[in-house]
Parts: structure tokens; sequence; C-alpha cells
């Protein structure tokens, strides 16, 4: 399995020009929301990024605050798990590259294994629900957000120290999805199949072997046989 400094640097530029299409994308949404949600809306939000949320806000501020967390969640779905699903877990950047997401036994994840593995949705997941408090107190908004926030890029630094210094290169979000990169034209190699295969081959004798304990269990047990 290639795994190597060149695939590293080739990861690294990929989801920096993935992260570039992903706000590219998100702020265009945004912008054509404003016929639907106001301009009131919008140079709200804009303002309040600046000099900060006051103790008053609108319900058109709050409205547009909701509407942007879960057009991130949607656009981010899209981009980062659906579009690798159908092609052959390649985003834009990655392609770019020629890199691609496989799972352990070589093949292209799920789409809620593209899901997990975005680690830079983790943020916009952890934020959306917290963009409802907005509706009750500005400043729980302002500081349970700003917290999310600190922990996202906790995680986003740690995430790149592990791909630079792991010697399998693997984030956080590889870990948890069980996934890696590798070059577009990698093929599995046995080594890396047969662990798995044998995990399921044990998995279905195991069940198998319930099957029968559960029937044996319950002709012994069935009063109309006795």
């Amino acid at each position: 399995m290639e795994n190597n400094q060149t695939i590293v640097f080739r990861r690294l530029f990929a989801a920096f020009f993935d992260l570039v299409v992903f706000q590219t994308l998100w702020s265009l949404s945004l912008q054509l929301t404003i016929p639907i949600i106001g301009w009131e809306a919008f140079i709200d939000w804009i303002v309040a990024g600046e000099i900060g949320i006051e103790d008053e806000i609108t319900a058109a501020f709050a409205a547009y605050t909701i509407v942007s967390a879960l057009l991130g969640v949607i656009i981010g779905i899209l981009y980062y798990a659906y579009v690798p699903w159908i092609k052959d877990g390649k985003t834009l950047g990655k392609s770019l590259m020629g890199v691609k997401v496989v799972d352990s036994r070589g093949r292209n994840p799920s789409v809620l294994k593209h899901m997990a593995r975005a680690i830079m949705l983790w943020g916009v997941y952890i934020v959306t629900p917290l963009s409802f408090t907005i509706l009750i107190d500005p400043y729980i908004y302002t500081m349970l957000t700003s917290a999310a926030g600190m922990l996202f890029y906790t995680i986003a630094f740690a995430g790149l120290f592990m791909v630079l210094f792991r010697g399998d290169s693997r984030g956080p979000h590889d870990l948890f999805a069980e996934t890696r990169i590798v070059d577009e034209n990698f093929e599995p190699s046995w080594e890396m199949v047969e662990p798995e295969l044998r995990k399921e081959d044990w998995a279905a004798k195991e069940t198998i072997n319930r099957e029968d304990d559960f029937l044996y269990e319950y002709d012994q047990r069935d009063p109309w046989k006795k």
C-alpha cells in the first residue's frame, strides 16, 4: 500500500482546495437566500459579525443565522459525502491531486462513512444545533458556538499533526471512519483485505451457530412437541 510524503502533501492540498470550494458554495447559497430572508437580516448578520451580537437581536437576524447553519450542513454533506460516494471516493480536490478515500477493504466507503470522516464538517455538525440557542439568548449562543469553534480547531490541528507524523498518515477522522487516503490507481492487496474477510467469515459463522443454538433451545422448550 502506497504511503509516503507525496500522498500526505497531495491530500493536504486537496483538503485546502475542497475547503475553498465548500466555502464558496456556502457563501453563494447564502446570497441566494437574501431575497427570501431579506436584506435587513443579511445586514444585521454582517454587522453582528463585525461588532458583536447586541443585547437585542431581530427575528430576521436569528432566522438568517439558523438558515446559514442549516445550509452549511446540507452543502457540506452533498460535497463531502455524496460527491465522493458517487465519484469513487473523490471530491474535486482529490480528483485534481489524484488521490481517493478507501475503507478497510480498499473500497469506496459508504455515504455514512464519508459523512463521518468529513472533518471539515465536524464544526458545522456541532454549531448547527447550537445555532437555535440564539432564539433563547444571544450570549448563550455566542459562548456555546465559541467553545465549539475552539474544540473543532483543536481537533483539526491535532488531525494535521497526526497526518504529518503518524506512520500511516491517518487523522482522527480516518481512524473514526476506518478509512485512509491512497493514490487514485491504488489496488487493495491481499494483506489488506484478508483480515477483513476473516472477520466477516467469523461473524457469518458466529451468526449461524447462534441461530442453530436458538432453534435447538426452542425445539426443546416447545410444549406442542412434548
